[in-house]
Order: C-alpha cells, then sequence, then structure tokens
C-alpha cells in the first residue's frame, strides 16, 4: 500500500492518498472538513446509465419496422383507424340498417323483402352481434376468458354476414346509381370487421384460458349464436303458419303473440293467405288476417297489394 502524507508546518491540513486500495480517496484538509471520493459509487452513477441508454438508442429501429397490410389488419392491437372502422361498420351502420331495412328482409311498407323469411334470425343476430361488439371495442382484454364466446360469435356473424352480401352485391351495383345501394355493400364491410375482431378475442381468450377450453368456449359461442336465432324462427314461422291456415278463434289466440314479437315478423304469409283465398274480403276471418297485417306492418292490406313481395 503506497501512502503520501503532507505536514504543514500548522500541524491543521493534511492530504491522505490511498492508491493502492483504488476504492476510496480520503483527503483531510481540516479538522472540521474533510472530502471523501467512493470510486465505486462514481462507477455506478455515470458509467452504469450511459450504456443503458445505448442499449435503448440501439434497439429502437428494431420497433419501427414496418408492418405488412394484412398482419396490421390482424393484430392484436388495431389502430385508430382501424378502431374508427369496427366502430362504423361493427356497430353504428349495421344498427342503421336493421332500423331503416332497404328492402333486404322488409320492405318501406313492411312487407316482405328480399330475404324477408330469414327476417327472426336476421334480426336476432344482429342484435346480439352488434351488442357483443360494442362491448369487445369498449372492453376489450378486460373481458377476459369471456371474450372466447363472443369470438365465436363474430365468427358466425361474419360467415352469416359474408353470405348476406355476397347475395346483395347484383343489387348493390345496381343501387350504386341511387347512392343508398351503396349500404348493400355493408355485410361484406361487416363482414371483415367480425373475423378480425374474432381473431383478437380469441388470442385475448387464451391468455386467460387453456388452449383447449378457449376453443371449446369458441365453438360454444359460434353454436349458441346459430340455435337462438334459429330456434325463435321456427317458433315465430309456427305461429304465423297457425294463423294462415287457421279458424277466427286461432287468429285471434295467437294474435297477441305476434304483436309482442311484430318487428321479428315476416308478415309476407299472412298477405298471400289473404289474396289468395276464396273467401269474401269482409268475412269475420279476413277481416281479422287484414287487421293483423296492419298491426304487424303498420299498412292497409288492401293499399299495398302491389309492393307485396310473392313467391
Amino acid at each position: 500500500m503506497k501512502t503520501e502524507e503532507v505536514h504543514p508546518d500548522d500541524h491543521r491540513n493534511e492530504v491522505h492518498l490511498n492508491f493502492d486500495d483504488r476504492e476510496a480517496v480520503h483527503l483531510d484538509l481540516d479538522d472540521r472538513e474533510a472530502v471523501h471520493l467512493d470510486f465505486e459509487e462514481l462507477q455506478k452513477e455515470f458509467v452504469e446509465p450511459v450504456n443503458e441508454t445505448s442499449v435503448t438508442v440501439e434497439s429502437e429501429p428494431l420497433g419501427n419496422e414496418r408492418r405488412g397490410f394484412w398482419e396490421r389488419q390482424f393484430s392484436q392491437e388495431p389502430t385508430r383507424k382501424q378502431r374508427m372502422f369496427d366502430w362504423a361498420y361493427g356497430v353504428i351502420i349495421p344498427l342503421i340498417c336493421v332500423a331503416a331495412d332497404p328492402g333486404v328482409f322488409r320492405n318501406l311498407s313492411g312487407a316482405s323483402g328480399l330475404l324477408g323469411e330469414a327476417r327472426p334470425f336476421a334480426y336476432l343476430l344482429s342484435a346480439v352481434s352488434i351488442l357483443g361488439m360494442a362491448a369487445w371495442l369498449l372492453w376489450g382484454r378486460r373481458l377476459k376468458s369471456l371474450a372466447a364466446p363472443l369470438a365465436g360469435l363474430f365468427f358466425f356473424g361474419s360467415a352469416v354476414s359474408a353470405g348476406v352480401g355476397v347475395i346483395l352485391s347484383p343489387f348493390s351495383f345496381f343501387g350504386l346509381f341511387f347512392v343508398i345501394g351503396a349500404l348493400g355493400f355493408t355485410p361484406l364491410f361487416s363482414s371483415v370487421v367480425f373475423l378480425r375482431n374474432g381473431v383478437r378475442a380469441y388470442r385475448s381468450a387464451s391468455a386467460n384460458l387453456a388452449d383447449q377450453a378457449a376453443l371449446q368456449a369458441v365453438l360454444l359461442g359460434a353454436l349458441f349464436s346459430f340455435v337462438i336465432p334459429y330456434v325463435a324462427t321456427v317458433e315465430i314461422t309456427k305461429l304465423v303458419d297457425e294463423v294462415v291456415a287457421g279458424d277466427v278463434d286461432t287468429i285471434q289466440r295467437q294474435s297477441l303473440k305476434l304483436r309482442i314479437l311484430a318487428p321479428l315478423v315476416d308478415p309476407g304469409p299472412i298477405a298471400r293467405s289473404y289474396f289468395d283465398s276464396p273467401e269474401e274480403e269482409d268475412s269475420p276471418r279476413m277481416r281479422k288476417l287484414a287487421d293483423l297485417y296492419e298491426q304487424l306492418s303498420g299498412a292497409d292490406i288492401k293499399q299495398r297489394r302491389g309492393s307485396l313481395n310473392f313467391d
């Protein structure tokens, strides 16, 4: 160990340098004041942060690599434009199309539309899908394992929307000349929205569930998305068939049920039964049918005959 000491004449100051230890320098210039330099503390304070900064700077370019188009569409974190598009074609525009059906499931007179017989199934599935999409866009990962059945709902809704979009495509291209016909492409856009959000919901659920459990929940969600609207459609169709083939008492008894379900009921079969019947229009049964049709569609059956969709 090397030690160098300096003793002035007044013996009040001294300098003590310890070079072999290399851990500290102690300067005692006065009995009342001292300066102590600790090399280890200085190294931690100044040297190590510089190293961390250099590592951070070097890694920044790696996170800025631009992803491909399809990779961005199905990435787990949506962009701002994607969220706007998802709200538009996953919630707002489909809701407008259901509320103001341009002729797909009912026409302006309330009678059957192009796909009138599928009205109960389509409206129920649309309502559940729109609510599910709104919940997912609002809460996302906070839904945790509940995202799995939502993914099944989105996958099934995407498939149905794509099918409806394909059916409507010829009419949509023709309708472009009238602007409103562009709404016919809504199912195709909605199909993409539900598909990519289904993928994101499944990935989110997989973080909270085992792979097998997540897949089973997705399948059950898709199954319920089909079964519930299908059963409701069968029951509503059965009620309408009973009215069409029934007598006055049957029509009277089933009318209340159909009025409650009016938004889901296709009144087309009632109109066809009315105009195809050999009975007189002023007979009790025909008057009941006419009254029920007006309650369901909001239109007078006699004045709307030309706008009815007869198969």
